[in-house]
Parts: C-alpha cells; structure tokens; sequence
C-alpha cells in the first residue's frame, strides 16, 4: 500500500486474497484494503461479506464496511452467525477459530437485531461459545476472575447483567454454587419474562 497507488494496492491486495492458501491471511489482506482511504475498495470488502469469502474475511470486510456507513453489513453477519451454528458442536472446518471475531462485532454492534441472533439457539452451543457470548458483554476492565473454573453460563450472565444494570440486578460471584443459585434467582425473577 505504500509502494503503489490505491487503486493499484487494491488489485494487488485482491490477487493476494484470491492467491491465499494460509488459513487468516485473506482476513489480513481483507482487514489491508479496509484500511484503504475511499471508494477504491468497497467492491471488493463488499465481496468479502458475501457467503462462502471466510468467516475471518466476512468479519474484516464488516468492520471495515460498518466504519464507513454501508449499509447491509447487519444482515450479513446475523446470517453469517445463523450459518456457522450448525459447525459449532463439532469444530467442523475450524468454526472455533473464526467464530471469535464474528461474536466480537455482532456484541459490539450494539444492533438490537444482532444481540437477537446471537440469543436464538444458545441452548444447544457448546459451553466454550456460550461463555464467549456472555463474556464479551463484560466491561473490558473486568476479567470474571474464577468463573471459567466453574463452567457455569448463568454465573456469567449474572455477573454480566449485575455489571451492565447494577441498580436493577445484584451478583457476587462466590465459590458456594448453591449461593449463587439464590441471587440467580432474584435476578430471574426481577428480568420478567424472556422475548422470544
């Protein structure tokens, strides 16, 4: 991108992806064009949000597409979560690896819509996902200290929603799960009923 023109850097940036056998590296030259000032590269971040471009490329092409207003970028991601739930309970074709980043932007995204998929269907993911879902909505400056060691989404979720609305829910994480049981519990009752 130094050594030649935007619209050069694209095509170069474009022959890379297409070139690309190491598994990450078209999400790199992908996350290389967003950085590209303009118009130059939305063609081809657009095409890296389409299905079958990589979840690691999808997620690259939607940040950087969000960053610049697009629009469609939300129902592509939702998608792309919808599509890669049924590779989770096996690993099939690495979805642990990728399935990070696109947990990360949908949370991030603060779209009401996103936060909606990433709830749908939690009950059969396996624990790792179901953590990493709860997990994110953490402040950054909290680490949930013990909880992995538990196992335990409810205390996660609890401790996320006492750390997000602690007017409205209290939780202190302790080691007695029975304890934590009953704080759950007023926190369930005082949520109401569930959307679905």
């Amino acid at each position: 991108m130094d050594k030649f023109p935007d619209a050069d850097a694209v095509k170069a940036i474009e022959a890379a992806i297409h070139a690309a056998t190491r598994r990450g590296l078209r999400g790199e030259l992908v996350e290389a064009a967003g950085k590209i000032p303009g118009t130059l590269p939305l063609a081809l971040l657009k095409t890296n949000l389409a299905p079958g471009s990589g979840l690691d490329s999808h997620v690259h092409a939607a940040v950087a597409l969000s960053a610049r207003g697009e629009a469609g970028v939300m129902p592509a991601m939702i998608q792309a979560w919808k599509a890669v739930q049924p590779r989770l309970p096996l690993n099939d074709a690495d979805a642990y690896f990728e399935v990070g980043g696109l947990i990360m932007f949908l949370t991030k995204s603060n779209d009401a819509a996103a936060i909606d998929a990433l709830r749908e269907r939690m009950e059969g993911a396996p624990i790792d996902v179901r953590l990493a879902v709860v997990e994110v909505f953490l402040p950054s400056t909290k680490s949930g200290g013990g909880l992995f060691a538990t196992g335990r989404v409810c205390d996660m979720a609890a401790l996320v929603l006492s750390e997000r609305w602690p007017e409205k829910y209290q939780f202190r994480w302790v080691v007695d799960t029975a304890e934590c049981d009953t704080q759950i519990a007023v926190i369930r009752k005082n949520a109401g009923p569930l959307r679905r």
